[in-house]
């Protein structure tokens, strides 16, 4: 997935800096993750352990659940259809990824 992954962001963004943003999950530290890296020049952002409110895609979450909480369905498909639209809705802003690098990679050199 790794490698499928990193080349489409590649592909869609060839001279355009790309950081990746990970926890501390192993798979994302081996030796084939490490390759993939150098070899498409991706740089890698290791997250503190224990630090959830760090990742990004958790400020995409908070408001995700913010929206859905008063929201009813009448079954789970609509439900589903739901949770993916309003992550859509968030995903496709900027403002997250912005704030992010902002706060938290403004010390490093991108």
């Amino acid at each position: 997935m790794w490698a499928i992954f990193s080349h489409k962001i590649r592909e869609k963004n060839p001279k355009r800096p790309i950081i990746i943003v990970c926890d501390n999950f192993s798979s994302h530290f081996a030796e084939y993750v490490d390759n993939i890296v150098e070899q498409l020049d991706l740089t890698r952002v290791a997250l503190p352990r224990y630090s959830p409110d760090l990742n990004p895609i958790e400020q995409i979450w908070k408001s995700v659940k913010r929206d859905l909480s008063p929201l009813d369905a009448p079954d789970v498909e609509t439900y589903r259809t739901l949770i993916c639209d309003i992550f859509r809705k968030y995903a496709h802003r900027l403002s997250f990824a912005r704030a992010w690098v902002d706060r938290f990679l403004s010390f490093q050199k991108l």
